[in-house]
């Protein structure tokens, strides 16, 4: 599986994981559990997204354009090497 897949399945499934904390039945438990629940719940409001260090989201775009920089750059170092 490719990390664009990931991302995107990332970016689904994270949508979900509010409304399904929500639905559990929480409301029965300890304070303590409430809580936590309450404080995971505002935490995951933020969605999840794979980056690149931190730099750039890991979308399809951007594998493009790095596998097309990388060819680039094979091709140059391979005519120079070829040159020599």
């Amino acid at each position: 599986m490719t990390a664009c897949t990931l991302d995107t399945a990332f970016d689904l499934q994270s949508d979900d994981i509010s409304q399904a904390f929500y639905d559990a039945n929480w409301f029965s438990t300890s304070r303590r559990f409430r809580k936590a629940m309450l404080i995971t719940m505002a935490r995951i409001q933020t969605p999840l997204c794979l980056t690149i260090g931190r730099f750039a989201p890991m979308t399809l775009s951007v594998s493009v354009a790095v596998c097309k920089a990388s060819f680039s750059y094979y091709a140059v170092f391979k005519s120079v090497e070829e040159e020599a």
